[in-house]
Parts: structure tokens; C-alpha cells; sequence
């Protein structure tokens, strides 16, 4: 009984099948009257079951048995996954609340925009209309009476700024180097609408970019404006193909563009799901392999999609890790058409400059706000924004290996940061390019990189980043110091969150 009653413990400790174990271990004598050895009188046992330590043929594999299963394993398996699914739904439901909210503010904000600019559009338009009248009127009264027309012309000139005086300060305040276009003066319309439309005239001012100074200037900033010109080549095809208005091409291109956005929405951070999706764009380039323009068409929406997905309330505008798979997807689209770098290069230049980075000169802030995009209305939005493209692409040119891009882009941004450039963001794209791809070029660099790292931090040090009246630049310039306290007390860069994917959900949900 002691023998079965400890064996019988063993079995339930092990978590093995009771029934199978006791088979193997044990056999049932029915209810009998068992004689002691000595020939004693017989003792009646009822149900009494009775352990043989020694039966013959019954092999004791219980320990070949146990090796086949894995119950603990399984068991903390299933343990984890029910723990802590409540809060990953949790999580879950935060986040879309969050990018719900997120694009709900940004669709009011496009709104308003929308608004403004057609109502300065109108304004422009009745002003142009007022010229043209007053200069025909002009010409009219020269006509028939010269000296009353030539004594009209004046007064109307002199009385211009008498009259409008804030119009003028309006005016001398947008005047630079650069040539802005300015309100003219002693017009009523300028006069009405000086307190709005100086972001618009900043839109304008953006439009001047071509025109205006910048650095860094070296081969690899010049390579890329190269592939700015090779992408408005490919762009000519691109765009026929768009403006085809053969119903079959239009059904092509409906589903085509379907299956990218489905794609690139369902993009998960592992590796099988990198590959997933990789197969399916190449199966839409195949099936369409004779139908021209489809490839390019292919290309432009993928990149078009993957950079939304940095737009507010979305992927990785919310969760910076999912720069990864989708760098990892921009790497395999590169490999299936030689064209997709200048389409990826220039279609993320316009986005964000400070990709290149590209870095524009002035000695006015204004006209380096209006030159980098940059609305006072809504900073936090247009750093995360300008983050997250960034992060992109600096992830972009770490799964694709690109050293000297890197170096390049590094070297660029510090030389740079020197100069009479757009302050405010330097802290927020040195931070992020350094949690990005900081662990890869130290690891490939190695003492040269160490030299770069120092540099920074000495000029985070002196304050070479730091501005005044700025709470989202502030926050990132508090990153930027305590990451390189992190790496001045550690000697070493850690790897970035989401670099190294896992190959299947599985292995994601060990690590929650």
C-alpha cells in the first residue's frame, strides 16, 4: 500500500495520465481471502487493490513517457497568454481610441486649412480684380485728360501708405533675402486680413525652396537630387497610366491599389509577415506582368502607403518600433524594381527634409519656419510627424546596410547644425536618428564612431541644441541629454526596440 500510495502521488506530481501510469506500474488482485505466511487464520480485504513491486514483463517506461510530453512548458505557455491577454486588449482599445482621436483632430485641422485658403484665394482673386480695374481706369483717365490722370496716379500712390500704415509694417516684416512676396500696400483686402494670411504667405514661401540656401552640400546630398530629377522621368509613366481612362485599366488600378493598402495596413512586426507581405506584392507585379505601367503603379503605392502610415493617428506616428517591418518591406521593394530608390527618395524628400537632411540658411526665423513647414499651431504634431518619417528612413538605410549613407547623413546633420539653420527641430532629429541607428553604426564604426558620439554629447553639453519657448523641442532636447548620459555611464548603444524581429507572433507574445 505504501509502495501504491507513493506511486500513485508520483503520478499526479508528474502530471501524467493516473491511468496509464498505474497500468504500467501495478496490478488488481480482485476481493479474496489472503492467507498470511505463516498459514494464520484468513483476513476478508474488500476492494483492496495490492502493488506487485516485481511482475514480470511489465516494463517501468514511465521516465520515456514523461520525456515525450512538455506539460510545464505548456502550461506557463498558457498561463502567460491568459494573463496577460486582458491587458493587451486593453492596450489595444487605448491605441485606437488614441488614433481615432488623432485623425478626427487632424481632418478638423486639414478642414480649417482647407478653409482659409480658399477664403485667401478669394481674397487674392478680388485684389487681383482691384488692380486691374484701377490700372485700366488709369489708362482710361490718361487718355482722355493726361495731366489729371498723371496727378490721380500720384495722390493714389502717396495715400497708399498714409493710410494703411499697418499694412506697411506687415510688409517690411516679411521683406528677406529671399525674395518673399509681399501684401501690397494700401490695399483694403491686405489691410482685413493681415492677422491670417501670414501662414498662407508661408505656404508661398515653402513654394520657394529651389531658390533658397542650404547645407549640407556634398556628393551624397547631390545623389539624391539626382534622384529627385530620374523620379520625375518615371513619374511621366506613372502618371499616364493614372490618367488612363479605359475602364479595364481603371479596374486595374482599383484593385491594385486595394491590395498595396491592405497590405501595408496589416503589417506586422515579424518576419513572417514581412515575407507575407513581400509574396503578395510580387504576386500583383506578376499577375500583371503585361499590362504596362502596373509595376510602377505598384511601386509609387506602396511607398505612397508606407508613408502615410506616418501621417497622424496612424502606425508609426503612434508606435515607433513599426518603422522596422515597414523599412524591412520599402528593403524588398527596392530589390524588385531598380527605379524604386529615386521614386522612395524623392517621393520622402518632400515629406520631410530632414531625411537628407537638407537644412535651409536664413538669419530670419520666420522665413526658416516657412522653408521647413513649420506651424507655431501645432508643433508637437509636426515633430512627431517629421520623427516618425525620419525614423523611417533611417531605418530604411539600416536594414539595407548602407554605411556610407549613414556616415554620410550624420556627418552632414552635425557640420550643419552650426550654421544659422532652423533650431528648433535639431534636438528631435539627432535623438531619434541616434535610438535608430546609433547600436548598427557603433557596431560597424567602432572607434570613428566613438569620436562622432563624443562630439555630441559636447555640444549637448554646451547647449548647441537647447532653444527658448518651445515645450515639444525642450522635451526632445531632454532625450537627446539623457541619451548620451545613458551611453556616457554604459560605454555602449543598445539595440533599438523592434530591430530585431521575431519570426512569428508566438515568439512576439513571450516578450509581452
Amino acid at each position: 500500500m505504501a509502495n501504491e500510495s507513493s506511486s500513485g502521488r508520483r503520478g499526479v506530481s508528474l502530471g501524467l495520465n493516473e491511468k496509464v501510469f498505474r497500468a504500467n506500474r501495478s496490478m488488481v488482485v480482485p476481493s479474496s481471502n489472503l492467507y498470511e505466511a505463516n498459514g494464520g487464520d484468513s483476513m476478508f480485504v474488500e476492494r483492496e487493490i495490492v502493488v506487485e513491486s516485481h511482475v514480470p514483463l511489465v516494463q517501468d517506461n514511465w521516465e520515456t513517457t514523461w520525456s515525450t510530453f512538455d506539460h510545464i512548458e505548456a502550461a506557463i505557455e498558457r498561463s502567460i497568454h491568459c494573463s496577460t491577454q486582458p491587458y493587451v486588449s486593453i492596450l489595444d482599445d487605448a491605441l485606437g481610441e488614441v488614433a481615432k482621436l488623432e485623425k478626427q483632430r487632424a481632418a478638423k485641422e486639414l478642414e480649417k486649412q482647407m478653409e482659409a485658403k480658399a477664403l485667401q484665394e478669394q481674397q487674392d482673386k478680388k485684389l487681383a480684380q482691384q488692380k486691374t480695374e484701377c490700372t485700366n481706369k488709369n489708362q482710361s483717365d490718361a487718355t482722355s485728360n493726361p495731366h489729371v490722370g498723371c496727378s490721380k496716379s500720384k495722390s493714389h500712390v502717396e495715400a497708399g501708405p498714409a493710410s494703411s500704415h499697418a499694412a506697411v509694417a506687415n510688409a517690411s516684416l516679411q521683406a528677406t533675402k529671399g525674395g518673399i512676396h509681399t501684401t501690397t500696400a494700401g490695399s483694403k483686402s491686405a489691410i482685413k486680413t493681415a492677422g491670417t494670411t501670414s501662414k498662407y504667405e508661408k505656404e508661398r514661401d515653402a513654394a520657394d525652396v529651389t531658390q533658397a540656401d542650404y547645407v549640407p552640400r556634398n556628393s551624397y546630398t547631390k545623389q539624391i537630387d539626382d534622384y529627385e530629377a530620374e523620379h520625375e522621368q518615371i513619374k511621366i509613366e506613372y502618371d499616364v497610366f493614372v490618367q488612363n481612362s479605359d475602364p479595364a485599366v481603371k479596374s486595374i488600378r482599383l484593385d491594385v491599389a486595394k491590395a498595396v493598402n491592405r497590405t501595408v495596413n496589416t503589417l506586422a512586426s515579424t518576419q513572417k509577415q514581412v515575407d507575407h507581405s513581400y509574396t503578395t506584392l510580387l504576386n500583383i507585379r506578376n499577375q500583371y506582368a503585361n499590362e504596362p505601367g502596373v509595376a510602377t503603379f505598384v511601386i509609387f503605392r506602396v511607398i505612397e502607403a508606407v508613408l502615410d502610415c506616418c501621417e497622424p493617428g496612424c502606425q508609426m506616428y503612434l508606435n515607433p518600433k513599426a518603422a522596422w517591418p515597414s523599412a524591412h518591406l520599402i528593403r524588398g521593394v527596392m530589390a524588385m524594381k531598380s527605379e524604386c530608390r529615386a521614386i522612395y527618395y524623392a517621393l520622402i524628400k518632400k515629406r520631410c527634409p530632414y531625411v537628407i537632411p537638407r537644412l535651409y540658411l536664413s538669419s530670419n526665423t520666420s522665413r526658416l519656419e516657412a522653408l521647413h513647414r513649420y506651424s507655431k499651431d501645432n508643433s508637437s504634431t509636426y515633430f512627431k510627424r517629421q520623427m516618425a518619417l525620419l525614423r523611417l528612413h533611417i531605418a530604411v538605410l539600416v536594414v539595407t546596410k548602407d554605411r556610407e549613407g549613414l556616415w554620410a547623413w550624420f556627418a552632414g546633420f552635425i557640420n550643419a547644425s552650426s550654421k544659422p539653420v532652423f533650431k528648433l527641430p535639431l534636438s528631435g532629429v539627432l535623438v531619434t536618428a541616434m535610438r535608430t541607428a546609433g547600436h548598427f553604426c557603433l557596431a560597424s564604426y567602432k572607434e570613428q564612431f566613438r569620436k562622432v558620439l563624443s562630439l555630441c554629447g559636447d555640444m549637448v553639453k554646451k547647449g548647441q541644441f537647447k532653444v527658448q519657448n518651445c515645450e515639444a523641442a525642450g522635451m526632445y532636447h531632454e532625450q537627446l541629454s539623457h541619451f548620451f548620459e545613458e551611453y556616457r555611464k554604459k560605454g555602449t548603444l543598445e539595440k533599438p526596440d523592434g530591430f530585431e524581429m521575431k519570426r512569428q507572433e508566438e515568439d512576439l507574445r513571450r516578450d509581452i
